[in-house]
């Protein structure tokens, strides 16, 4: 129904040319040659886990299309059958590695909910089996709208199978290492995170989270679910963390360094020479060029420099005081903080300040600070919470952010589509008499015809370069001011994560939590509790 990117579009063509000459080149030249051969066509800059799996998709493409992987007479093969292919396996690995850990973060946090539901409910005497039946089908519900928001958020869909990447692949694997730490299995998550960053470069924009998730974990995680560690203890553990990260990182690059293409791979992976940003990217350096031509006026080192000190300061600073701050809390204050979440958020600042700051960001790499508020799951017994309108909203501004891009690759029309088949999944979820049962009706009114007053708002603005021409002398000019203005979000939306991370609390207790305490207790604990 609707193009990828570069499809008709000679010589280069696009993202999906790339990542079928990609599988050409795996299933037809030896492994020293994956990484030198004709450089000037699309040659190939993903981590060595990622041309693995090109070999493997190759392999089958082969199977059903010899001629799609011909070496270079495949160049630009576009056929209907082989398209359904490419995005047959884009929703393939979308399904194994990105939805299925979804899946899992949002029914592990149902069950945790149920559970302390039904334990409030086992003791307090006086609440009846009804009200437990009904506490369990509220949670459920949150729990799957939350998941269908995730599912169905545009961007992802919008670059993955509109725009053509696999990115679900090294997101995906991230998610699974989100839940290996909610599940308290360091190794694991050390794993799937080499994984990730073996998949695809831009997993590094989440390493300062994970690095001090998993040290700090290691001083604070004793055995068998205690607060409390001993020094040999946590030494044993750092050490076990620190042998599966290098042993999957050495089972990724084993193979190339067998066959002689370990090198050249190490050489494309970070190219600097090709500039601060790519095309009009919402994040400071963007905004930089445009306000001060501060890519005209530094040169790259000097560029090279001052990104990676500002990254530093965005990522990697708040990411170790978040980590700080949970060792020297009090055991019991340990417990009573919900680590999945507290690691979602860390995954989510890091990422974007990266985004906002790194050397050499594409407007796609919006989706890396967007994958951990997948996993967030949406208020069910509050109405619309502060943090439900700020995951709403960045799920919005990821997808606004890129539409310079699918103006180019005329994907305006699966835009469109997405967006408004969000805005109602949005409607529904939060506006609907189940979600909202307990608020006021004039809070529910008010609420609701705000959110849809937005939306209008906001499908008005993207009307407007439709009515109205841009000056002959700035022909991409809205396209710029999109940029300009999804970089003041993302800023903003930066701040007020850093704010979370590092001041907020755990989630708050849902109303009515307080009636649901055990006989005897005073009101001056209650009180406390609230």
């Amino acid at each position: 129904l609707h193009p990828y990117s570069g499809e008709a579009a000679p010589p280069r063509f696009g993202d999906h040319e790339a990542h079928r000459h990609w599988m050409e080149v795996t299933v037809n030249l030896p492994m020293r040659e994956w990484y030198a051969y004709d450089l000037d066509y699309w040659g190939l800059d993903y981590p060595p886990l990622m041309a693995y799996a090109e070999w493997l998709l190759g392999h089958a493409s082969r199977l059903v299309d010899p001629a799609s992987v011909a070496l270079d007479a495949s160049r630009g093969y576009e056929t209907p059958g082989h398209r359904a292919f490419m995005r047959g396996t884009v929703i393939l690995c979308d399904a194994l590695f990105f939805v299925l850990p979804l899946a899992l973060l949002h029914g592990r946090l149902l069950r945790r909910r149920t559970r302390r539901a039904g334990h409030c409910d086992a003791d307090d005497q006086s609440s009846s089996s009804t009200s437990s039946v009904l506490l369990r089908m509220t949670e459920g519900h949150g729990a799957l709208a939350s998941l269908a928001v995730a599912v169905l958020s545009p961007a992802p869909i919008l670059v993955d199978h509109g725009h053509f990447q696999y990115n679900c692949v090294p997101l995906g694997l991230t998610l699974w290492t989100a839940y290996a730490v909610a599940t308290d299995r360091p190794c694991v998550a050390a794993a799937c995170f080499s994984l990730a960053c073996n998949a695809k470069q831009t997993a590094l924009y989440f390493a300062p989270a994970v690095f001090f998730e998993l040290l700090a974990g290691c001083w604070t995680d004793g055995p068998e679910g205690s607060s409390t560690q001993t020094v040999a203890g946590s030494v044993q553990r750092l050490a076990r963390v620190g042998a599966t990260t290098i042993a999957t990182f050495g089972a990724c690059w084993a193979p190339l360094l067998a066959g002689g293409g370990a090198f050249d791979c190490a050489r494309r992976l970070f190219p600097v020479d090709r500039g601060v940003f790519e095309d009009k990217v919402g994040n400071v350096w963007y905004a930089a060029q445009v306000v001060f031509r501060a890519r005209d006026r530094l040169d790259q080192s000097t560029l090279v420099a001052a990104a990676a000190a500002l990254t530093f300061a965005t990522a990697v600073v708040p990411c170790a005081a978040a980590a700080w701050l949970r060792v020297v809390r009090s055991p019991k204050k340990r417990r009573r903080r919900r680590r999945d979440a507290d690691f979602l958020k860390a995954l989510h600042v890091s990422a974007l300040g990266f985004f906002l700051c790194s050397y050499h960001v594409h407007e796609k790499a919006i989706l890396v600070p967007l994958a951990p508020l997948l996993a967030y799951r949406f208020s069910t017994r509050s109405f619309f919470s502060l943090r439900d309108a700020y995951v709403v909203g960045f799920h919005v501004a990821a997808a606004f952010s890129i539409l310079p891009l699918l103006c180019f690759e005329r994907l305006r029309l699966a835009y469109a589509a997405t967006m408004v088949l969000f805005a109602v999944l949005l409607d529904a979820v939060f506006f609907s008499t189940g979600h909202v049962a307990k608020s006021s009706s004039s809070a529910l009114v008010s609420m609701t015809w705000l959110f849809r007053g937005a939306s209008l708002a906001f499908a008005g603005l993207h009307a407007a370069p439709l009515v109205v021409a841009p000056p002959t002398r700035f022909p991409d000019l809205f396209h710029a001011l999109t940029a300009l203005g999804s970089a003041g979000a993302f800023g903003l939306a930066y701040l007020l994560a850093l704010a979370d991370l590092l001041l907020g609390d755990d989630e708050p207790p849902s109303p009515g939590d307080e009636d649901r305490r055990a006989p005897g207790t005073t009101t001056t604990t209650t009180t406390r509790a609230k």
